[in-house]
């Protein structure tokens, strides 16, 4: 299943939780695999994926969110 995890939002002055500022979020475990299969005209456009193979999907890229790495060939 999905993770579940608890966060809160701090107060800047006094870093003490502010009153009503607890959320929950889930998210795909680090560990899952995605598949899936892409096509392009040119071959070219998959150079940048061979060159750099890390996108960032979705939010949360602040807190470590969203990484993945492409594998495969053309």
């Amino acid at each position: 299943g999905l993770e579940v995890i608890a966060r809160v939002r701090l107060e800047s002055a006094s870093k003490t939780v502010a009153s009503g500022a607890l959320w929950y979020e889930e998210a795909i475990p680090a560990e899952a695999v995605f598949s899936c299969f892409a096509l392009a005209k040119d071959a070219a456009h998959f150079a940048e994926l061979h060159r750099r193979p890390y996108l960032q999907i979705g939010g949360e890229a602040s807190v470590g969110r969203g990484l993945l790495r492409v594998l495969g060939g053309v």
